[in-house]
This record gives structure tokens, sequence and C-alpha cells, in this order.
């Protein structure tokens, strides 16, 4: 949740194939829910400077976004959109936190991050 109350959901509540993710205001559905699934199986301690307890994200280390509905499906980039769809295992799923500009990245586009346009506000 930032700042405002927003958070990431699923548009209309719908678990279906590439709906699109929205920014809303919080209401504990399962729409809003979601897991964070590391790619690689390491469950080692981590390194000093390797996790950022702030954050709460291991620096670098790839990650899938699982919606808690129904049908689990993963956050996905498709374009300059984000959307739910099955897990497929390709860079347009898996993101990372990117300690240098405290951000949410996708492989696929590592220039770019996750972003809530205007902070969740309108206008």
């Amino acid at each position: 949740m930032n700042s405002r109350g927003k958070v990431i959901d699923v548009a209309g509540g719908m678990d279906m194939e590439n709906q699109n993710i929205i920014i809303s205001q919080r209401t504990n559905k399962m729409s809003q829910r979601w897991n964070i699934v590391y790619v690689d199986e390491d469950k080692g301690a981590p390194k000093k400077g390797s996790y950022n307890q702030d954050m709460g994200f291991y620096v670098n280390r790839p990650f899938y976004i699982e919606s808690k509905t129904a049908g689990h499906r993963f956050m996905t980039v498709m374009g300059n959109n984000v959307v739910i769809s099955k897990q497929t295992g390709e860079a347009n799923q898996k993101f990372y936190f990117d300690y240098d500009t405290m951000t949410i990245k996708t492989q696929s586009q590592a220039n770019r991050s996750l972003n809530i346009q205007n902070n969740g506000s309108v206008g």
C-alpha cells in the first residue's frame, strides 16, 4: 500500500487471462493480495546488504508476483500494460528489486520500473 492508501488490484476483481492490473483503494479483496515467489530456491540466509529490510525484498534476486485469486495467475508486462496471466517463466513475468532506484523492475525491460502514476492521485 502506498502513502495514499492505493494498492495493486486486478481490474474488476476478475480472475481472467490477460485481465488488467490497476491501482485502486484498499478493500482487502483477494484481487489485491499477492505472493512474492522467488525464481530460484535459494533458502540461505541473506548476506549483509543483500536484503533490504525497509522494502522487504532481496536485492537483484528475480521473483514472480503471483495473484492470490483462485487462478493464481502471474503479473505479466505486455508492452506498456501490466496484466495477470498463466505462468510462462518468460522475462516479462520476472521482476527484481533494484536497490539503486529503490524500485521494482521487470527483467524484460530493465530500464523501466513499475510505477503508480501520480502516486495514485487523480489528475
